[in-house]
């Protein structure tokens, strides 16, 4: 996430549960009241290794999203590229490491070059990694810098020489 890195099944629990907010509780429908995130993934791009045990894969994610406060609703666009990594454990493909980059958030009526780096909207996480620099344009930087490109072609997952 934009915020900082979770690993493995437990990881994704407190991402989608803890700080995303779990929908099965009643006490988290007030919070949700107005919320509305939608990032499409579009674009995208994978390449399967030579060997058939890994792939990896890069899409664009332009997104919206809405929150409401005390009855008044915020709509920002918020757009980010996806990194991820598969791996094939029994004939199964599934997601092995997947990495969101922020690319810009802008509240809907405000020019995304006027807006600040991107800071994400959780206050407390429950990261394994939380300490991640964000991206975000800015008219001084040299974009785009440490986001994934579309995967190129590749033997075995050894000689990729880099994760996301």
């Amino acid at each position: 996430m934009p915020w900082g890195s979770y690993d493995g099944y437990k990881g994704v629990e407190r991402c989608y549960l803890l700080d995303h907010g779990d929908r099965s509780y009643p006490e988290i429908w007030d919070f949700m009241i107005g919320l509305f995130p939608m990032h499409t993934h579009t674009t995208g791009v994978i390449e399967v290794a030579d060997d058939l045990e890994t792939a990896r894969g890069c899409w664009l994610s332009p997104g919206q999203e809405t929150f409401a406060e005390n009855g008044k609703a915020e709509a920002t666009w918020a757009w980010s590229k996806i990194g991820a990594d598969f791996i094939q454990e029994d004939g199964v493909w599934k997601v092995w490491r997947m990495r969101v980059y922020p690319v810009f958030q802008a509240p809907y009526d405000t020019c995304w070059t006027d807006v600040p780096p991107y800071e994400g909207f959780v206050q407390e996480t429950h990261c394994d990694r939380p300490a991640r620099d964000a991206v975000n344009y800015h008219p001084d930087y040299i974009y785009p810098e440490n986001e994934p490109l579309p995967p190129v072609p590749y033997k075995t997952y050894a000689d990729v020489g880099y994760i996301w």
